[in-house]
């Protein structure tokens, strides 16, 4: 029966679950130190740090728990360079399907699906603002420490499923994810998105590269 019990905990459509389930509370008690800060603290570097904490603590303890041994290796080769082509296909496909959904969204409901975020709420009136730490802090921080997590560990753990079940499951947490329904379709969306350039191109730093060109662009 332990056996069993073990297998059964062993398997990614329990386990994976749980790491998106521990990066979500550890998402929600991130915005309660956000609101706890000093006046004084460097707001972009806070949150830099936070998140770095909350995707990649789960992930090493996840790892650990698994007995360091996921179900199917990380597709962590570099990128090559016949392989930008699809980087820029992913990029564009994502852009258009932002704005294609934004579009039929306020079609039927009059109005434009806004974001809800607790980290850029945090720093509306930041004085001395940089440029460099709002790319870092929002746009290069969230896409390594997204992809490490959706396209590195939980592919790694779909994969054995097939590419099919890898994508719809990616899709589905990656969605989930951003605390925002109105735009659910939208993250929906760009996770399959870049699962399929994961596969294609067997690389997570080139899915990393254009979630981080596409944050930036938005």
């Amino acid at each position: 029966m332990d056996g069993k019990r073990k297998d059964i905990l062993s398997l990614a459509p329990v386990t994976a679950p749980l790491l998106v389930a521990l990066v979500l509370i550890l998402l929600s008690l991130s915005g309660k130190l956000l609101e706890g800060r000093r006046s004084d603290d460097n707001i972009f570097l806070l949150i830099s740090v936070i998140q770095l904490i909350v995707f990649i603590f789960p992930c090493v303890l996840y790892y650990f728990i698994k007995g360091r041994k996921l179900s199917t290796p990380m597709f962590v080769s570099a990128v090559k360079p016949g392989q930008f082509l699809f980087l820029l296909f992913a990029f564009l496909a994502m852009i258009t399907g932002t704005i294609l959904i934004k579009f039929f969204y306020f079609t039927e409901t009059g109005a434009a699906p806004t974001d809800v975020n607790f980290f850029i709420s945090g720093v509306q009136n930041a004085e001395n603002t940089s440029m460099l730490e709002i790319i870092v802090a929002f746009v290069l921080v969230p896409a390594v420490c997204e992809e490490f997590v959706f396209r590195g560990f939980l592919c790694s753990e779909y994969d054995r499923y097939g590419v099919i079940c890898s994508i719809i499951m990616n899709a589905l947490f990656f969605g989930f994810l951003h605390f925002n329904f109105m735009k659910l379709a939208v993250y929906l969306f760009a996770g399959a998105v870049l699962t399929l350039l994961l596969y294609t191109t067997r690389s997570v730093f080139s899915v990393i590269i254009a979630h981080f060109v596409y944050n930036l662009f938005c």
